[in-house]
């Protein structure tokens, strides 16, 4: 936790500079020029989508796997958020647990669900709890905080987040992370690479040649120069 209130901010940051500030920014900058087709349009039933519905739909497309990243993040406490409960007098941080039923209204800036909303909510990293968060509960004193090495991942395991380096992965690759992952959470990380590419459906013939389309996968993935593989956690 912090030393003392003069290093910590006054403020979190609100919603959507959350998002650019936690996301891939070459994924954000990617998303964001369709920004303008945010709004949700429709074209008449036996005509072409409109141009307009064309860019929303890439829009949705690209902005969907940064939101689920970035609540990801939240859930496994990389991140931390606080917000002013409705009918409430003062703004509360908010435990990770609750991630999983509260969801982010990125365009009115609120958090639902649960049966709890969260007005004027901000996002900020535990190590830098902002001064407009005046109590301080005690799990976030007691709880050991997350680092720059946290391993984080959305459903698919396509966007992988492991020490400050983002990596997006096709389907075949993330089958083979979402693999290696789940063998390192049973105690057996090393994983023969023959056996991992046949369950993930490559057609490939060695670990290497599958990843070669990603120059920093070995920043993610060890070899034990034997034909097995683990994470580096």
């Amino acid at each position: 936790m912090n030393s003392g209130p003069s290093q910590r901010p006054r403020h979190g940051l609100p919603p959507e500079a959350a998002l650019e500030r936690w996301s891939d920014p070459a994924r954000y900058a990617d998303m964001d020029q369709f920004s303008d087709a945010w709004m949700s349009v429709s074209t008449a039933a036996g005509h072409p989508p409109s141009e307009k519905e064309l860019r929303h739909r890439a829009y949705v497309e690209r902005r969907e796997p940064l939101e689920k990243a970035f609540l990801q993040k939240l859930k496994e406490g990389v991140i931390l958020a606080s917000g002013i409960p409705k009918g409430g007098l003062a703004r509360e941080a908010i435990h990770s647990s609750l991630w999983d039923v509260l969801e982010i209204d990125f365009g009115f800036e609120t958090i639902f669900g649960g049966g709890r909303v969260f007005e004027a909510p901000e996002f900020f990293e535990p190590s830098a709890v902002p001064t407009n968060t005046a109590y301080i509960p005690a799990w976030m004193e007691e709880s050991p905080q997350p680092t720059t090495d946290a391993f984080t991942h959305d459903p698919t395991y396509e966007h992988v987040s492991y020490r400050g380096r983002e990596f997006r992965f096709g389907p075949i690759q993330s089958k083979v992370i979402r693999l290696l992952h789940e063998a390192a959470r049973n105690g057996t990380p090393w994983v023969k690479g023959k056996w991992l590419l046949g369950e993930a459906g490559s057609q490939q013939t060695k670990i290497h040649d599958l990843f070669k389309s990603q120059p920093d996968w070995t920043a993610l993935v060890e070899s034990d120069r034997k034909g097995s593989y683990r994470l580096r956690l």
